[in-house]
């Protein structure tokens, strides 16, 4: 045997003798080695040893190592492929459950340093050893791909590792460029349509939904419990669902926000509206409308990034276009109705979304945690 690959702590046990328990006289393996061989005159016995895998009994010398509590230094090709198998098969549930767990319909990104540490690639300062992270994650595609080869075109799942992006650099915020195996002409892409990519693949991944649970079933890793989360209001478990739930600060921040027309200098509001649709399939968190203007509010509370929050600023182009073609369309109210689409954060917006929002004409308010108290 050149290599045993173990997941577990076994011992191979060498057999002596001709015990009643030897598998070699058990399974008459003497008989079967000749009538397959054809020669009576070799003995693969007399000159190999037979073993037996068992499970260990006890305290076993390096019991507690495992390949991947260390990087992959040093070790040859089959053998790194193999540990990189068994981290793709921890990487893949992980994704999936933080997938379940995200909430107001966006994704909060992995970093290839977070995998590291679930992988226990730590080095002896404590920092992740992330290099290497990206051939995991090929392993994770190849996994899927093996997994539903003979699934419809139309059932293939998204790609789940997009949601893997560097901590730092000049791709923060975005995969690496191994993502050119399945994105083929992403390197090329400028950095905005990067993210735009990106944020188009995360909305396929959630609405994905519960059928991430039928990819870990075709790569024998099912099934996933579903995640519990302790609710800070109350102590006690809260579900979520795939992304689609609303956090709890998203919610009370559109509340509070629908209970305020005077922030936006609004009087006599014939109508105040949370989650009001428009035109263009979307839904505007907070829309008010008065005689003479028509107000749509996007809320983004303390638990949005960077990126969610650039998100929310092109949505009030969006918005303020929609509402101002529907206000057109509507021949009696497009000469006397003023259209504004207003961003409502509850933290400071970093200096390059605050010049986004300018160059762009966003207004954008912010109201910290706390400030309806």
């Amino acid at each position: 045997m050149k290599h045993v690959s173990l997941d577990r702590v076994h011992l191979l046990k060498p057999i002596y003798g001709r015990a009643d328990d030897d598998p070699g006289v058990r399974l008459n393996l003497a008989k079967e080695l000749r009538d397959r061989w054809k020669s009576p005159d070799v003995d693969a016995l007399e000159t190999a040893t037979l073993f037996e895998l068992v499970k260990a009994p006890g305290n076993v010398p390096g019991a507690t190592w495992s390949p991947l509590l260390s990087p992959p230094a040093g070790r040859d090709e089959a053998a790194e492929y193999a540990g990189n198998v068994l981290a793709a098969r921890m990487v893949l549930p992980f994704l999936v459950e933080h997938i379940q767990t995200q909430t107001d319909g966006i994704i909060k990104p992995v970093t290839y340093s977070d995998l590291a540490r679930l992988v226990g690639w730590v080095k002896a300062d404590g920092n992740a050893y992330a290099v290497g992270v990206g051939k995991v994650l090929g392993v994770v595609i190849d996994l899927i791909a093996v997994g539903t080869r003979d699934w419809p075109e139309e059932m293939r799942p998204p790609h789940i590792t997009s949601i893997v992006v560097a901590k730092s650099g000049a791709n923060a915020g975005l995969p690496s460029d191994g993502v050119k195996g399945y994105w083929p002409g992403f390197e090329a892409l400028t950095p905005s349509e990067k993210r735009a990519k990106v944020r188009d693949e995360h909305t396929r991944i959630l609405a994905y939904g519960p059928k991430w649970l039928e990819v870990l079933d075709s790569v024998g890793l099912g099934p996933l419990p579903a995640p519990v989360v302790l609710d800070p209001s109350n102590g006690k478990h809260k579900r979520y669902g795939w992304g689609g739930g609303e956090s709890e600060e998203h919610k009370q921040l559109r509340l509070d926000v629908l209970a305020r027309p005077e922030l936006f200098g609004l009087k006599d509001t014939l109508l105040s509206e949370t989650e009001y649709p428009l035109l263009s399939g979307d839904r505007l968190d907070v829309f008010y409308r008065s005689q003479t203007r028509w107000v749509g509010v996007e809320v983004k509370s303390i638990r949005s990034g960077d990126d969610d929050l650039e998100r929310g600023i092109y949505q009030c182009v969006k918005y303020a276009a929609v509402m101002g073609a529907q206000a057109a369309a509507n021949e009696s109210d497009s000469a006397e109705v003023q259209i504004t689409a207003i961003l409502v954060v509850q933290k400071q917006l970093s200096d390059d979304l605050e010049a986004l929002a300018m160059k762009l004409g966003v207004n954008w308010m912010v109201l910290a945690p706390g400030h309806f108290s």
